[in-house]
């Protein structure tokens, strides 16, 4: 990983520093216990009291972080960093990401081998890590399994969207529709879920065509300075 990828994740919130004890190691939240204590904590930073608001705006930030992050680097590079659990650690107040080990654990992907590794990379990535512990913040906080879950889909196409606005070369374009129909595609194996529960929540974005609001509310607008998403479905009612 060079200082160029480095100050890439920098931007999604993703550093190298030894944690210190602000940070808690990611495996910790798929516990009960861990999770539980980290929302009690994460309620009283993002201004809330319910577990259900913590844990959906927990996870679509961290949805920013891993998710967004993964993908944009997969069709920019033909590269991802791996985000096993074990070596990672999130800080208390849910913002930031240490991956102390991140240079082992940075993967460039040979061409010819690129849609076999994708498949394996994006299974660790779903179905190894983000289904794991959006499973527990259900259990624990009683969030609706589709507002968590369109949490991870809108990150998925904002990241997109984002690099289709830009000057792309037609290579990482390309690359960009392909992963987007594979995530579409997929089967709930890749994420450890009976189907694919983003399938109906992904949109790749066409500037022609007003882009869709969302079928559920992360419950942003009940914090903080209480305003509405872009996307809110609530904005239909305003």
């Amino acid at each position: 990983m060079d200082t160029t990828q480095l100050d890439e994740y920098h931007t999604f919130f993703i550093n190298k520093e030894e944690p210190n004890e602000q940070y808690r190691r990611l495996s910790y939240l798929v516990e009960e216990a861990g999770c539980r204590s980290f929302l009690e904590s994460y309620m009283a930073s993002c201004g809330t009291s319910d577990l259900k608001i913590a844990a959906s705006l927990f996870l679509k930030h961290y949805a920013r972080i891993v998710a967004a992050s993964t993908l944009y680097h997969l069709a920019s590079a033909d590269a991802v960093l791996r985000l096993p659990p074990d070596q990672m650690y999130v800080s208390e107040n849910g913002r930031q990401l240490s991956i102390p080990h991140a240079d082992k654990l940075w993967l460039t992907i040979p061409i010819e081998n690129r849609t076999t590794m994708r498949q394996t990379l994006l299974s660790e990535l779903f179905a190894d890590h983000l289904t794991p512990l959006l499973v527990m913040m259900k259990q624990v906080s009683s969030a609706p399994y589709n507002i968590l879950w369109e949490n991870v889909a809108v990150r998925i196409n904002s990241i997109y969207r984002k690099m289709l606005s830009k000057d792309i070369s037609p290579i990482v374009k390309q690359r960009i529709f392909d992963d987007f129909t594979f995530l579409q595609q997929a089967d709930g194996a890749l994420f450890a879920c009976k189907k694919n529960p983003i399938r109906s929540f992904l949109y790749l974005h066409n500037p022609d065509v007003e882009a869709p609001k969302r079928r559920t509310c992360c419950f942003n607008y009940k914090v903080g300075k209480m305003e509405y998403c872009e996307a809110c479905p609530h904005l239909k009612l305003v």
